[in-house]
């Protein structure tokens, strides 16, 4: 008799969550195209264990690059109404705490009973000005999509 565990392929970790990286990216996507925005850029990262320590309700995280803030809120709309939404965070309207400067939508969205995902929505203006800011390992592992 065969053992039970021969029938399953072992897929590594890291394999899985990539996977999931780019399932949740493609519906993303569909939900904006559906609603005829078009993104500079989404680029997106499976959270490293640092981060999930620091915010550990999220795995994936996703920034939207837009032309303007009428376009962030209009991202924002679009993916409130495409998927359940369990935190909004708006510094356009309300500043950040550690930086006064910082303008951006910060949506968590649930998945199923993944783990959530972090989208951050910003103006391209706002995305260059915090990278010239930061400089700093921790947004190298960000990738283009």
């Amino acid at each position: 008799m065969k053992d039970r565990d021969e029938n399953f392929t072992e897929v590594p970790i890291q394999t899985f969550y990539e996977e999931n990286l780019k399932l949740f990216g493609g519906k993303i996507a569909k939900a904006l195209e559906a609603s005829r925005i078009y993104p500079l850029e989404i680029q997106s990262r499976v959270k490293n264990t640092e981060d999930i320590a620091y915010s550990p309700h999220d795995l994936y995280g996703f920034r939207i690059i837009l032309a303007n803030k009428i376009d962030c809120y209009k991202t924002a709309i679009c993916l409130i109404n495409s998927f359940e939404i369990l935190k909004l965070k708006d510094y356009y309207v309300n500043h950040h705490p550690q930086e006064e400067t910082y303008r951006a939508i910060h949506i968590q969205i649930k998945v199923g009973n993944e783990k959530n995902i972090e989208v951050q929505i910003k103006t391209r203006r706002m995305h260059k000005r915090q990278m010239l800011k930061r400089k700093t390992l921790g947004d190298h592992y960000w990738k283009r999509k």
